[in-house]
């Protein structure tokens, strides 16, 4: 249930992301004599790396999902049921899909595909946590 819950807000949180609709509406208009950076300003792009990391981890997500569907299948009949004593079934869809949702995470590592620049663009927008609170104190 757990699994289900996190994949409903991972979706809509990439969806808000990608249609750029955040939870709190826009802030109101400034003027130009007002400079401040605001949060829109700093919005990450999603880049290749990010795509495949998510990629990644949505195939994860979803071998999790039928090994738990499996699982409950697996007992509905108790401890003597035709699952549960089939051996083939459970290599193919316990095991397997452990060891998948495991190895995906070699071709899809967060720390190799995101990278020390994650979200940064060519622009002069990209400012360190430093110079951003620089910016904002001034």
């Amino acid at each position: 249930m757990i699994i289900v819950l996190y994949s409903i807000l991972s979706a809509e949180f990439l969806w808000r992301y990608s249609h750029r609709r955040p939870v709190r509406g826009p802030e109101p208009a400034r003027s130009q004599s007002q400079t401040t950076l605001t949060n829109a300003d700093f919005r990450g792009k999603m880049d290749v790396r990010i795509k495949n990391m998510l990629a990644g981890l949505f195939f994860n997500i979803l071998c999790l999902v039928i090994r738990a569907i499996y699982r409950t299948i697996e007992l509905a009949d108790g401890w003597n049921g035709r699952v549960i004593n089939t051996e083939v079934y459970f290599n193919v869809l316990d095991g397997a899909m452990v060891v998948l949702a495991m190895y995906i995470f070699n071709f899809a590592h967060p720390g190799h595909l995101i990278g020390r620049d994650m979200g940064k663009s060519s622009t002069k927008k990209d400012l360190s946590f430093f110079e951003l609170e620089a910016v904002q104190r001034a």
